[in-house]
């Protein structure tokens, strides 16, 4: 299943999931310089710190996965119906992150690196979602496998 059609859809998923790990380092960039050290808490340090390391391994799990061959109808049912789920999910995570950046576009307080990390969630999220789509109309106009025999007819024996 190794089709222009899939690389193309591959290139789209792994490029919106890589704006997404550039907006986690600007966000992890932005919140450490942004915090005097004495009030930053442990969970605080945390929660920023792990967020290039989710979209780091969201990335490199996408890379990945989204390379997977497609061997017969099954499979293809399993996936069709995961990739679904994962484009009505990445709609959704970019639909909150760009109502949060048009929100905090009118405030004339909010930091650039804010502004441009939700642009960027927006852009990769919105991105990675053409992907998947692209995958999923590249899953059904594909054959399932170019070396698999033609099924035999009755008469055919």
């Amino acid at each position: 299943m190794d089709s222009p059609s899939t690389s193309q859809a591959r290139l789209w998923i792994v490029g919106g999931y890589l704006v997404v790990f550039v907006a986690s380092v600007v966000e992890f960039i932005g919140q450490f310089t942004s915090f005097n050290y004495e009030g930053l808490t442990t969970t605080i340090a945390v929660d920023i710190t792990l967020g290039p390391v989710v979209a780091a391994g969201s990335l490199w799990t996408w890379w990945w996965l989204s390379q997977l061959k497609v061997s017969d109808g099954a499979q293809r049912r399993v996936i069709r119906n995961g990739i679904g789920g994962l484009i009505v999910v990445l709609i959704g995570e970019g639909t909150m992150s760009f109502t949060t950046f048009t929100s905090l576009v009118t405030v004339k307080s909010v930091l650039d690196w804010v502004l441009v990390t939700y642009l960027l969630m927006t852009v990769g999220e919105v991105a990675a979602a053409i992907g998947f789509a692209a995958f999923l109309f590249a899953m059904r106009t594909v054959p399932i496998s170019p070396s698999t025999p033609p099924a035999l007819e009755d008469g055919d024996a």
